[in-house]
């Protein structure tokens, strides 16, 4: 029975820290229900530069500017990739978002070099693949030049208050499934 009781203390405290991560960056939040849906846009320079580098704020002016590129320019203290939640919280959204509309999708593109990140530019886009249909979720890579170039596709939707080009929603949803699987599991488990 002591080992039951464990068992069960155990799936509370994965329901608990699930609803709370999900309470915390779930898509779903009161106040956004009405709101229009929105992509992050905006071209982070990557690793290179940090809050010591020089340079002029837009893509038009920025030397060696990325091959995809969206103002504003966002560099971090450390030259790691940005906080998109703390991007999210703090800035408007018509600063570093845009409006998704019915034929585009949120986008993100990422260059890497030797397996680093070198940069990332999230943007609203039609992004066409060897000229299907538009793309509108997933992702296609494709080695170019010592880069690899990756492309990722989602839509935000309304009501959902947090764009989904950016990290935390995929993570709270592969939590919430890991969480599911684990619980189906012990749920048979305890059964048993």
């Amino acid at each position: 029975m002591e080992g039951r009781g464990s068992k069960l203390l155990l799936l509370f405290w994965f329901v608990a820290v699930a609803f709370v991560i999900t309470a915390d960056y779930g898509p779903q939040r009161a106040d956004a229900a009405k709101s229009d849906p929105y992509c992050f846009s905006f071209t982070w320079l990557g690793p290179k530069w940090n809050n010591e580098s020089q340079g002029n704020g837009t893509c038009e002016k920025i030397d060696p500017k990325p091959e995809v590129c969206i103002d504003p320019l966002v560099i971090t203290y450390d030259g790691t990739p940005p906080n998109m939640t703390y991007l999210w919280k703090h800035f408007n959204k018509t600063q570093i978002g845009c409006r998704l509309t019915d034929s585009e999708a949120c986008a993100k593109f990422t260059y890497y070099y030797n397996g680093k990140v070198d940069n990332i530019t999230y943007m609203c886009a039609r992004i066409i693949v060897d000229g299907d249909a538009s793309m509108t979720s997933g992702c296609e890579t494709a080695d170019v030049g010592g880069y690899v170039k990756e492309v990722c596709a989602c839509r935000t939707y309304a009501g959902v208050d947090f764009p989904c080009n950016g990290a935390p929603i995929a993570s709270v949803s592969i939590l919430a499934f890991v969480v599911a699987v684990a619980a189906s599991g012990f749920w048979q488990s305890l059964l048993t």
